[in-house]
């Protein structure tokens, strides 16, 4: 496994990697864009998803954002956007393995979806959520701003805080797993969980915020800061 650190990153991928930069500048990428004039409750979107039927779901601060690719349908639910040099307060939208969608709104309020009534249930047993993430078996993991990091055990259906009490006052932002282990972008630290046991894969004395994971498919973990 190879571990890379960055602070932003930009990357480009062609058709064929043995043309020349030239030729790669001239294969240019159609965008489409999207905005108020469209239907969208506001510009600045946060985090984004889509699920199985196809719908795309966009966090802002004023409205979350169901588009069909035709028509947007807003939900009144608010979306955080705060990041400064010391933490970073981010709203999230997130599918998980069973496609249900999952929503950080305002303050850490973690909600689940119900597509049948189309509306939204409050998870009321965590309190400032950053972050949920749910792996191949099922079992859902939960971050939080300073109060910890849960894991939730498909089978058993048992709910365990996983961070030792020192480590409980460190923010979560993401989750990821590869191969058999989960990683985890925290405060000051890089954790690797395996079963319910974890360690700090970097120096903690530095004063870096982990923010990202991402995987490329050489096996590289790429992790962002700020």
């Amino acid at each position: 496994m190879i571990f890379s650190t960055f602070t932003c990153f930009i990357f480009s991928q062609s058709e064929n990697s043995n043309i020349s930069i030239n030729e790669n500048i001239k294969k240019r990428i159609a965008f489409s864009h999207l905005s108020i004039e469209d239907g969208l409750s506001q510009n600045s979107v946060i985090s984004m998803t889509q699920d199985s039927i196809g719908y795309m779901w966009f966090a802002t601060q004023d409205g979350l954002n169901r588009y069909d690719g035709n028509d947007f349908k807003i939900y009144n639910k608010q979306f955080e956007d705060i990041t400064r040099p010391a933490f970073s307060n981010l709203g999230k939208v997130y599918i998980d393995k069973q496609n249900r969608l999952w929503i950080i709104t305002n303050s850490g309020i973690l909600e689940r979806y119900n597509s049948q009534t189309d509306d939204f249930e409050k998870i009321k047993r965590f309190q400032n959520v950053s972050a949920i993430y749910q792996d191949d078996n099922f079992n859902k993991y939960i971050g939080t701003y300073k109060n910890g990091f849960y894991k939730i055990d498909h089978i058993t259906k048992d709910t365990i805080q996983l961070f030792n009490k020192s480590e409980r006052n460190k923010t979560v932002y993401d989750i990821y797993k590869s191969n058999d282990a989960v990683y985890i972008t925290a405060t000051n630290a890089i954790f690797r969980l395996k079963g319910n046991k974890y360690t700090n894969i970097v120096d903690g004395n530095q004063s870096i915020n982990y923010s990202a994971i991402t995987e490329t498919h050489d096996g590289t973990l790429w992790f962002g800061s700020f």
